[in-house]
């Protein structure tokens, strides 16, 4: 749920991290909680992007699994 307060501040905290670290930040989410199928497109297709790593708050854990194990056996840290 990007447009949340919650999220707006976590992602503040991130990107503050992700430039003291070095690092890139891609932030990306559904506009809310209940866009379960938006949040698995956005995970697959940063998956398959050459990320080398994805830090997820699954907004259904369970209809997420299939699709981080899938990213877990090629490799990818989640």
């Amino acid at each position: 749920a990007t447009t949340h307060s919650y999220w707006k501040s976590a992602q503040a905290g991130a990107e503050r991290a992700a430039r003291e670290l070095g690092v890139n930040l891609e932030w990306q989410g559904p506009l809310d909680d209940s866009k379960v199928a938006d949040q698995i497109g956005i995970f697959n297709n940063l998956a398959a992007s050459g990320l080398d790593g994805v830090v997820l708050a699954p907004c259904d854990d369970r209809a997420l699994v299939s699709h981080v194990r899938t990213a877990v056996r090629r490799g990818l840290p989640v």
